[in-house]
């Protein structure tokens, strides 16, 4: 192997070495990983939960700690005072139920009219094995609150405040 001289000085050959994540210690970051949403924007008005959006992930390791942050824009376009119930939305992966957020905005009941809202949803699930994890992000806007809540609203800036994160870590 031909090594070129850098500022004078001589480079050595390093011997490539590919990391084992066994090999590293607790609480490593093994993996990141992110999904941008660059979707259209579901409107959300039901009495029971329906499916916002769904996200793949493939752990590295099995056992392993994964942080999931899920950012995303709603529009609450009402215009007259809603009713005095709650949107919540949850996370579901293979039918059971990961993290749920039961009051993500409610109380609309005065003045609540035209408004933005940015959210932030963190939780933590543990790998069981390295297949590949669908989690379903999904929503409910009672019917009585009065308007459709627009989820994945106006990502004009490339989507990049509506995405979803994954940080995995050895445990």
């Amino acid at each position: 192997m031909a090594l070129t001289r850098l500022n004078n000085r001589s480079l050595t050959a390093v011997t490539a070495y590919t990391l084992d994540a066994a090999d590293l210690p607790v609480q490593s970051v093994i993996k990141t990983d992110s999904y941008v949403v660059n979707s259209s924007s579901p409107n959300v008005q039901s009495d029971s939960f329906v499916s916002v959006g769904t996200y793949t992930y493939t752990p590295a390791a099995t056992g392993s700690k994964i942080i999931v942050t899920h950012r995303y824009r709603c529009w609450w376009g009402i215009t007259s005072d809603g009713g005095s119930n709650d949107v919540q939305t949850r996370y579901v992966i293979n039918g059971s139920v990961v993290h749920q957020n039961p009051r993500m905005f409610g109380n609309v009941s005065y003045d609540k009219r035209y408004t933005h809202h940015n959210i932030t949803e963190t939780f933590q699930i543990t790998s069981s094995n390295t297949s590949e994890i669908t989690i379903n992000f999904q929503a409910l806007v009672p019917v009585n609150m009065g308007s459709v809540m627009n989820f994945y609203h106006a990502h004009g800036d490339g989507g990049q405040s509506i995405a979803m994160y994954f940080v995995e870590y050895k445990q």
